[in-house]
């Protein structure tokens, strides 16, 4: 739904503002989960930094690129590319003791 969402916006809405509307949805339909079950939050100075950093730098860095990227595609192409990035990970060998 991101990589769709996200191709088909419109051109005069800015990567930031596509960016947002999605990490908004998603944030929606996360607390639409998770409040049942309870939500647990961070207890302390440390746990917040790491949430932050989670948050901001892993996720929202992460989107928006996606957001400016998906943009400048097809909608098939952008689908394509997400759907073959994992295939093309490495996966780190193990190590043995």
């Amino acid at each position: 739904m991101v990589v769709l969402g996200s191709a088909r916006m419109p051109v005069r809405v800015p990567a930031v503002t596509a960016s947002a509307w999605g990490m908004t949805v998603a944030a929606l339909c996360m607390l639409a989960v998770a409040w049942p079950a309870g939500i647990t939050w961070p207890a302390g100075g440390v746990q917040w930094l790491g949430v932050g950093y989670t948050g901001v730098v892993t996720t929202s860095v992460a989107y928006l690129a996606f957001a400016w990227g998906a943009r400048r595609l097809s909608p098939r192409a952008a689908v394509v590319g997400t759907l073959i990035e994992p295939l093309l990970r490495r996966s780190k060998p193990a190590q043995s003791d």
